[in-house]
């Protein structure tokens, strides 16, 4: 039989191994669950700035188209040329810049007055001429153009004086876009 001694002793020793197990086993566990969740807002902080990274390069992109629609339309109302001259700007701006897949001019009534295009496409620029007319930017959603790549419209008003006389639209390529975006490699930047 034991003794009192070895009873309290053993009762003594587990609770000093409780004592000390215990705080390390709690420890550990929130050590284990602290680095999980630091892990996972390192990950969710290097996706934010991916985001913001290609965010920032699609909005320059689509900004360098703006401001030369904008130049284009610009040269159009206070070149008055004629209107074989002037197709022939627009064809040329087209030719300058390979992202560029047409630009169209429409007058106030949505009808095609002039295009880069060769075989002048059917368009009827109803569902944003209302709000071009006024001032605003239209930026269509992505579609798919004729030669299969994704593009977008970019109508923007055409002013002389002050008073908007027409439409002006672009339709970019973003191709070039995809491209310029599959440069970024997660980790490498």
């Amino acid at each position: 039989m034991m003794s009192k001694f070895n009873k309290i002793s053993i009762k003594l020793l587990v609770v000093l191994i409780l004592c000390g197990l215990v705080p390390l086993v709690l420890f550990g566990v929130y050590s284990i669950q602290k680095a999980k969740q630091t892990s996972i807002d390192t990950v969710l902080i290097a996706n934010q700035e991916i985001a913001n990274q290609v965010a920032g390069r699609m909005s320059q992109y689509l900004q360098n188209f703006i401001t030369i629609q904008q130049a284009l339309s610009e040269n159009l109302e206070t070149l008055k040329l004629s209107h074989v001259h002037n197709q022939k700007v627009l064809r040329s701006y087209s030719f300058k810049f390979d992202e560029i897949n047409a630009i169209n001019l429409f007058d106030l009534q949505g009808k095609l007055v002039m295009s880069s295009e060769i075989m002048a496409p059917d368009l009827k620029p109803t569902e944003y001429i209302s709000n071009v007319i006024k001032g605003d930017l239209h930026i269509s959603e992505v579609y798919q153009s004729e030669d299969l790549t994704p593009t977008i419209t970019l109508a923007l008003p055409v002013k002389h004086l002050g008073n908007t006389t027409g439409i002006l639209a672009i339709e970019p390529d973003l191709f070039h876009l995809w491209q310029l975006i599959s440069k970024i490699r997660i980790g490498k930047n």
